[in-house]
């Protein structure tokens, strides 16, 4: 049934399939499945099952639902700091999504420990120029953003542009945001 490792591994492939296609209401139901049977066969504060509510939040997230995701992302970090070490990549993986989530809600300032934290995280675990350690970069730059740090921001996207725009979609479209977004509050006067 639902519950068998089998069905849970091939809707989560589907739910990643889905994602990646853009149909994120389809992804979030698979996603919700896989929560569903994950939390009865290996119980709600399993780090697998918290994995899992992490992508589950991301879809949320990409969907415009930052409450829901906020709360799923929160709940995840809980469980994934308590059963994995410290410097895990899925810890910085769930606070890219929780800082960006964040960010969104004009929580900036709450963001910019999550994504501090992450980057310390994938520094230990990639090298400089890796995409991921750049798509964390970019958050940071949004927070920075929102913060009032636009010369900041700017300068760090255009360190990372190189490294984003050779990644498969939708990272780019993703970094060319964010660079849009900075370019437009560069102009913009600072409010007195």
């Amino acid at each position: 049934g639902d519950i068998h490792p089998e069905v849970t591994a091939l809707l989560y492939n589907l739910a990643r399939l889905e994602e990646r296609r853009g149909k994120l209401v389809e992804a979030e139901g698979h996603f919700n499945r896989v929560l569903d049977a994950e939390t009865r066969v290996l119980g709600a504060e399993h780090p697998d099952a918290a994995i899992d509510r992490t992508r589950l939040a991301y879809v949320q997230s990409e969907r415009g639902n930052y409450e829901s995701a906020e709360r799923n992302f929160a709940a995840a970090l809980a469980i994934l700091r308590a059963g994995l070490p410290a410097d895990h990549k899925r810890i910085a993986e769930n606070q890219m999504g929780y800082a960006e989530t964040l960010i969104e809600r004009n929580r900036a300032a709450a963001a910019e420990p999550h994504i501090d934290d992450a980057i310390r995280i994938l520094g230990k675990n990639f090298a400089d120029d890796d995409w991921r350690l750049a798509e964390a970069r970019r958050i940071q730059a949004r927070a920075w953003l929102r913060l009032d740090r636009r010369e900041a921001a700017l300068a760090l996207l255009h360190k990372i542009a190189p490294i984003l725009r050779a990644q498969p979609a939708p990272i780019p479209a993703h970094f060319e945001a964010s660079l849009a977004e900075a370019e437009a509050r560069a102009v913009t006067p600072r409010p007195d």
